[in-house]
C-alpha cells in the first residue's frame, strides 16, 4: 500500500502501521498506539483495504479522535454514527462480498461511495494477484490514482466544512475576557482541548487562567496532551472505550505506570 500513501503524503502526514503477519485482525487497535504516540496531531483519518478496512471501521466506531474513515473494498461491521466515510471498490472485484457490503454500508450515516470502473480487488495494493479476483480492465496505476484523488478530495471537503463551521462559531477573546465571562457562569467549567491551536505564550496564559479559575471553580479539563494534564490538574481521570479505568493524582498515576 506504500505507492498510494506516497502520493497522499504530498498533502497530509501518512503512517503505514505494520501488522503481525500482515493481518490487521491480529492487532485491530494498532492505530490507537500511533495516535497516542503523536499527541500534537489532533485530526486523524483511518483506513484499510479488505479485512484491514473492516478493522479500521471497528476502531473508528469507538475512538472519537477519528475524523474520517476510508474503506477500500471493505465494509463496516459496527454503527459509525456521524463519521464521514469514503468507500471505494472496483467494478471487477471478485473478492468483495457485495451482498454483505450492501447490507452493511448502511451502518455509516455519512458515506460517499465511489465505484472505480474497471478496477478489481487486488490493485488497491501492490501484492500481486489474489485468488478469486477478476481481471482488471484498467492498470494498477490508474486504479490507485483514482483512489488517491478521491481520498484527497474527501479530506479537502471535510476540512473546508470544518473551517466554515469554525468561522460561524469562533470568537477570539483574550484570557482575561475568558475569565470575566466564566466568573459570571456556574461553579463547574468544562474546557475541551483548550491548548489546541495556541502558540507558546498563549499556552502559558491559558495554564495560568485555568489555575486561577480552579481556585474558585471546579474546572474539568479534557485533553489528549498528557504533559498539559500533568502541569495543571490536581486529579486525573483516564477513560478508555467509555469506561473509567483510573482516577488519582497525576504523580500517583505516574508511579503506578512506572511500576507496571
Amino acid at each position: 500500500y506504500e505507492p498510494i500513501l506516497n502520493q497522499i503524503k504530498e498533502e497530509v502526514c501518512c503512517i503505514l502501521v505494520k501488522m503481525p503477519f500482515h493481518l490487521a485482525v491480529l492487532n485491530p487497535d494498532a492505530a490507537k498506539e500511533v495516535i497516542e504516540d503523536i499527541p500534537q496531531i489532533q485530526k486523524w483519518y483511518v483506513g484499510g483495504h479488505s479485512l484491514g478496512g473492516a478493522m479500521a471501521a471497528e476502531f473508528a466506531a469507538y475512538d472519537k479522535r477519528v475524523q474520517g474513515l476510508i474503506l477500500l473494498a471493505a465494509y463496516p461491521t459496527k454503527e459509525l454514527n456521524d463519521i464521514p466515510v469514503l468507500s471505494l471498490y472496483g467494478s471487477e472485484d471478485g473478492v468483495l462480498n457485495m451482498e454483505k457490503y450492501t447490507s452493511s454500508i448502511g451502518l455509516a450515516s455519512d458515506v460517499t461511495e465511489i465505484l472505480i470502473e474497471g478496477g478489481n480487488h487486488a490493485q488497491f495494493g501492490n501484492y500481486g494477484e489474489q485468488k478469486g479476483d477478476h481481471a482488471a480492465d484498467i492498470s494498477r496505476e490508474e486504479q490507485q490514482a483514482q483512489t488517491v484523488e478521491a481520498i484527497l478530495n474527501m479530506m479537502k471537503a471535510h476540512k473546508d466544512q470544518k473551517q466554515e463551521e469554525a468561522m460561524m462559531t469562533y470568537e477570539q477573546i483574550s484570557p482575561q475576557e475568558a475569565k470575566e465571562r466564566m466568573d459570571k457562569e456556574a461553579d463547574v467549567i468544562i474546557l475541551d482541548e483548550p491548548m489546541v491551536g495556541l502558540d507558546p505564550r498563549q499556552i502559558i496564559e491559558m495554564r495560568d487562567l485555568i489555575r486561577n479559575l480552579g481556585e474558585e471553580h471546579t474546572v474539568i479539563l479534557s485533553s489528549h496532551i498528557l504533559s498539559e494534564v500533568q502541569a495543571i490538574c490536581e486529579k486525573v481521570l483516564i477513560i478508555a472505550r467509555g469506561r473509567l479505568v483510573a482516577f488519582d493524582a497525576p504523580e500517583n498515576l505516574e508511579k503506578l505506570r512506572q511500576s507496571s
